[in-house]
């Protein structure tokens, strides 16, 4: 923004004399770098594995440099006021200026780059899972090292343990899952890396179908061939090749956005609700004592325990290894129980749990653990629904897939439309399942 500002201001002094200000040129310095922030933010040029990748710094800043310019070009055609700028000074803003600019990005690059050689950059931490002879883990554990990604954890699997019965190839496969779920309930993994030799195409299949209950991105190194990755994304890590074979469900950017509206009106609702959720407490007090809330422990993002709240609705508090589902005119269920429950008040706390972040409004249903315990080894894609925070209401819900699962097929048909959400979120489909749900609060038939 310098650049644009004063350079045009020298260039008109020292060739006419004149001294003509900085207002105009300030200005068009404030529009055109405006643009190109914004650019430059939507191309991603800001992420840390961008930054230091500098032709295609140099590319994507050269575009942002021109976009910003032909704005303010534009701007001042349509506005009549081009004749405020000296196309002698615009030209000498563009050169230098450009040179400026990439200048001071070559001097970032430089300075991660000796930042990264000292270790003194964290960009991400890693679990990395190893299939046959690790000659070559402690190379690959130093490379990601100088590239700012920290192993927080290996798990090494010699190849003698893949080569027995399916069964004891799957339950090594299996530990070596569970103890990268642990890191990343422990916020202490961001992403896992799988390094395999070409030829264990069986035990990474199997692998790979194991970690899709992990909600973390799994990239392959360092190379892959046609298992079930058709729809991989080639990964560069700064020189280090991968395929990303499991996307993060959401990106940085959608999960800011979930969490501004759940703050938002979870937020707006509670205090305002305050006086009806009394109301319903007090008639959940009166009708069947205390205690008036229902606690129950169930799962959420990445498999993480949370309590859930709801308006208590029956005269049991099952919260164990096993938890009958909800039926139709199911005795344990008090009258006003099923007054609430057939308009789904008893879930009005849970905006208490959206609040703190253990659920999102809009999401997959939470179960009881009996029952994820029960699915997920019935439904390979079960575990998948805990890439996101579990909601209030979901897609699920509003398509009619609520309530008792008598078979297996019901249940299948519910994950399918919670991974479906997973895969279309979109600000504009949260809100659109905002509004349905608050529909069918009046008269949902699968409501009881």
């Amino acid at each position: 923004m310098s650049a644009i500002t004063f350079t045009p201001v020298i260039y008109l002094y020292f060739s006419t004399g004149a001294n003509p200000g900085i207002s105009s040129f300030l200005k068009a310095a404030l529009e055109s770098s405006v643009v190109a922030v914004l650019f430059l933010i939507v191309r991603r040029s800001y992420e840390f594995q961008n930054l230091m990748s500098l032709r295609s710094q140099f590319s994507t800043y050269l575009q942002a440099w021109m976009l910003g310019f032909l704005v303010v070009m534009i701007e001042a055609f349509m506005t009549q006021t081009s004749a405020d700028y000296s196309r002698g000074g615009m030209l000498f803003a563009f050169v230098p200026g450009l040179a400026l600019a990439c200048g001071a990005r070559f001097a970032i690059f430089d300075a991660l780059r000796q930042r990264l050689r000292r270790h003194e950059i964290v960009v991400s931490s890693a679990f990395l899972i190893l299939l046959g002879e690790r000659r070559d883990a402690d190379t690959m554990v130093s490379r990601m090292r100088s590239r700012g990604i920290m192993v927080s954890g290996l798990y090494s699997i010699p190849a003698s343990s893949l080569t027995g019965s399916d069964q004891m190839r799957d339950g090594v496969l299996a530990k070596a899952v569970h103890n990268a779920r642990l890191a990343v309930s422990a916020s202490r993994c961001d992403v896992i890396y799988v390094m395999a030799p070409w030829q264990m195409e069986n035990a990474l299949t199997r692998l790979q179908s194991l970690l899709r209950r992990v909600p973390v991105p799994v990239t392959l190194l360092p190379d892959t061939f046609g298992f079930d990755a058709h729809n991989a994304r080639p990964v560069d890590l700064a020189g280090l090749s991968g395929l990303e074979i499991q996307r993060a469900p959401l990106t940085w950017s959608e999960r800011a956005v979930k969490r501004a509206l759940d703050i938002t009106v979870a937020g707006i609702a509670l205090p305002l609700l305050a006086p009806f959720l009394g109301m319903v407490a007090l008639g959940v007090l009166v009708t069947s004592g205390r205690p008036i809330l229902f606690r129950q422990h169930r799962r959420g993002f990445a498999g993480r325990t949370f309590e859930i709240l709801k308006f208590r609705t029956m005269r049991v508090m099952e919260n164990g290894a096993v938890v009958r589902q909800a039926e139709r005119h199911d005795p344990r269920v008090t009258k006003f129980g099923a007054f609430l429950r057939k308009h789904s008040l008893d879930e009005l706390p849970q905006i208490w749990n959206v609040l703190v972040g253990d659920m999102s409004l809009i999401g997959p249903r939470p179960h009881a653990q009996a029952h994820d315990d029960q699915y997920d080894p019935l439904i390979e894609t079960y575990a998948m629904r805990h890439h996101v925070k579990p909601g209030i209401t979901g897609w699920a819900q509003i398509n009619g897939h609520r309530g008792e699962t008598p078979t297996v097929q019901h249940m299948e048909a519910r994950v399918a439309h919670d991974l479906w959400y997973i895969d279309h979120f979109s600000l504009r489909l949260d809100l659109y399942i905002v509004a349905k749900t608050a529909l069918l609060a009046f008269h949902d038939r699968a409501a009881y």
